[in-house]
């Protein structure tokens, strides 16, 4: 994001950033975002209006979530008659409930989304989907089995690591990389030292070694077979330029010859695209984006460590006319809408009272994020000037239970090394500076 704006202001470029922060953040590329609008003097123009649900009092539930309020938009859900609860030992029932709402929507016409947080809950919800479709014919009784390959999800640290690797896995390159095409895809063979010695399509083998460059090119994937049948719905997984295809795509299923399947809009998914599967139950990260007719979402005991206030918001606010929540146990799904998933920063950290105190105790002073003269000249304009709503200054941290043992001992830590550096005479610490610097960090 740095490097975006040092670029704009050298070639005089506008630079327009969207999107939604009280919504899932990036995995791995930081929350750049949520930090400038956070802790910046930048203005912002606010959409405050939502427009994609249709039943009013629908629309103040979810009006709540965005505002932070997922415990009282699940209260109101519930007087709604919207949250369904089903006792913890009954889960099957929970889920058969749930896929049944799914199909009686479809059956009527309507578009329909069933979200869940884990993959586990979601590869039995789409058990009894397909189970229920095929009783009334509406997808193919005749499935083909297709090798299909899910990401693992590895961060880059992981992936540079070789003892990671399984024989088997497969890596797929979404750019190129030294003779490796974009799409490519490789299975590992072994691993030894910091090589890897990998397969590719022709039989012929390999060694790579990884690096920076290759490991930002490549995802590591695991293989397994997807029962497809005409008529099924595929979640797209990857982005292919070549025939249009979109991460995060829903298609449907034409047909099927061979290991050739041909959507109903008349594109075929290439014989080297592998990275779908069925698209009946995602993710709430799967689900952003798309609006449907009725949303439901399952939310059992068995996936609650992977609901948080963002998935909540998220997955209630995907529907137009309806949204259904199945659970086990509401007052428990309550307690979990008070975590949220937003990651502490740097500049975070460093307002977190414990450490700030430790810090001007050695003599450090903990200077404001911005000083006035780097104001950027947006947020000083006149308020007859513009339209949009000042971000307020940085708020306090309340550490409370986030503040563990161990940062209290990564503190100690660096309190002590601060200690011991500053009581260097200054022979010692130029003696210190000619061999290297000290590394402060938590």
């Amino acid at each position: 994001m740095q490097r975006l704006f040092t670029l704009a202001t050298e070639h005089n470029a506008r630079v327009i950033l969207s999107g939604d922060t009280g919504q899932h953040a990036a995995v791995a590329q930081g929350d750049a975002l949520r930090l400038l609008e956070e802790h910046s003097r930048y203005s912002f123009a606010e959409l405050n209006r939502i427009r994609r649900q249709q039943d009013e009092a629908y629309r103040a539930a979810v009006e709540l979530a965005a505002r932070q309020q997922p415990e009282e938009a699940l209260a109101r859900l519930d007087a709604l008659g919207a949250a369904i609860e089903h006792p913890a030992d009954d889960a099957s029932t929970l889920q058969r409930e749930a896929a049944a709402a799914y199909v009686e929507t479809i059956e009527e016409g309507r578009s329909a989304l069933l979200v869940a947080p884990t993959w586990n809950e979601i590869d039995t919800l789409t058990d009894h989907v397909r189970n229920a479709l095929k009783a009334r014919k509406i997808i193919g009784q005749r499935e083909t089995h297709i090798n299909v390959v899910d990401s693992l999800s590895w961060t880059n640290a992981q992936k540079r690591n070789v003892s990671n690797y399984q024989p088997g896995q497969v890596l797929v390159f979404h750019q190129r990389h030294g003779a490796f095409a974009k799409q490519e895809a490789v299975t590992v063979i072994e691993s030894s030292g910091r090589t890897l010695r990998v397969q590719r399509a022709d039989g012929c083998s390999v060694s790579v070694r990884l690096g920076e460059g290759m490991t930002q090119r490549m995802d590591v994937c695991e293989q397994r077979e997807l029962a497809v049948a005409p008529g099924d719905r595929l979640l797209l997984q990857a982005n292919d330029a070549r025939h249009a295809l979109i991460n995060g795509q829903i298609v449907g299923v034409r047909s099927i010859e061979g290991n050739t399947i041909t959507l109903t809009d008349g594109r075929t998914l290439p014989k080297d695209y592998r990275q779908f599967t069925h698209g009946y139950a995602i993710t709430s990260h799967a689900s952003q984006g798309k609006t449907v007719d009725d949303v439901f979402l399952v939310a059992s005991s068995r996936s609650f460590a992977a609901i948080n206030r963002q998935q909540f918001y998220v997955s209630i606010s995907r529907g137009r006319q309806r949204c259904r929540i199945f659970t086990d146990d509401k007052d428990l799904l309550r307690d979990r809408l008070k975590k949220s998933a937003h990651r502490t920063a740097a500049l975070e950290l460093a307002q977190l009272t414990p450490l700030a105190e430790a810090m001007k105790k050695e003599g450090f002073d903990v200077k404001p994020l911005m000083s006035p003269e780097q104001e950027p000249v947006a947020a000083k304009a006149s308020p007859e000037a513009r339209t949009t709503r000042t971000i307020p200054p940085l708020r306090t941290m309340r550490y409370g239970h986030r503040f563990t043992r161990t940062l209290q001992v990564q503190i100690a830590h660096i309190v002590q090394r601060f200690r011991t550096w500053i009581s260097r005479t200054p022979a010692q610490a130029k003696q210190v500076s000619t061999r290297q610097r000290p590394h402060i960090s938590p």
